[in-house]
């Protein structure tokens, strides 16, 4: 993959990828140290993409992987940062955008992906290696525990 299309590519998903890391890290500027090292390992690796239908969905792999050596290494910062996480798809109020946070990332990040990112739920599948119907799943008791937290 030349140079150019690489970049051109990356620019069209970036926001994406860098909201993804912010969910899993809740931290500014370890999400944007996930996403930079993956772009160097996703560039370093891209002749080993098979399909280049599935590069959005490769690429956020490579951020997840990242983010959660990150967490593995203790390396990320003791930080909940979380003002403009979600900068395009603001929730409709702060109390809404803290129960979703305070959920367990088994929950929160398939939901941040499938509502806020509005990632379909195969390219959820394939970017957390879990099965669709899983991801389906997560999503609704993602949505229904925010539910039950709101309504206390």
């Amino acid at each position: 993959m030349p140079v150019e299309e690489f970049s051109e590519r990356v620019r069209a998903c970036q926001a994406r990828l860098y909201r993804v890391a912010v969910s899993i890290l809740r931290s500014h500027a370890d999400a944007e140290d996930a996403v930079s090292e993956a772009l160097l390992k996703a560039w370093k690796h891209a002749p080993e993409l098979r399909s280049d239908a599935y590069f959005e969905t490769w690429l956020t792999r490579i951020v997840i992987n990242e983010c959660r050596t990150l967490l593995r290494r203790g390396r990320a910062r003791a930080s909940c940062e979380l003002k403009d996480v979600y900068a395009a798809e603001e929730p409709p109020d702060v109390g809404l955008r803290m129960l979703i946070d305070a959920l367990p990332e088994k929950y929160r990040l398939p939901l941040v992906m499938r509502c806020a990112l509005d990632m379909s739920y195969d390219e959820i599948a394939r970017a957390l290696r879990i099965p669709r119907g899983a991801v389906k799943w997560r999503v609704e008791q993602g949505k229904k525990r925010v539910r039950r937290e709101a309504e206390r």
